[in-house]
């Protein structure tokens, strides 16, 4: 959907997605939703964990690095 916005010129529907990701960010800070992380990395972790989701063995969760 995002993509389709931005290629598309809708302007509307980017609105749309930038309260839905301001929303969703809320939910995230405030713990209401899981993000279903399988694993956090730290920055120089990060080119690993991009070969492992490219082999698919990160699966069922996500990957998230953590940049502090």
């Amino acid at each position: 959907m995002l993509g389709v916005a931005y290629l598309n010129g809708d302007y509307w529907a980017r609105g749309d997605l930038a309260q839905m990701g301001r929303e969703m960010g809320q939910l995230l800070t405030d713990g209401d939703i899981d993000p279903m992380a399988g694993e956090i990395v730290s920055f120089d972790e990060i080119p690993d964990a991009l070969g492992r989701l490219s082999r698919g063995e990160t699966l069922p969760g996500k990957v998230i690095a953590q940049l502090e």
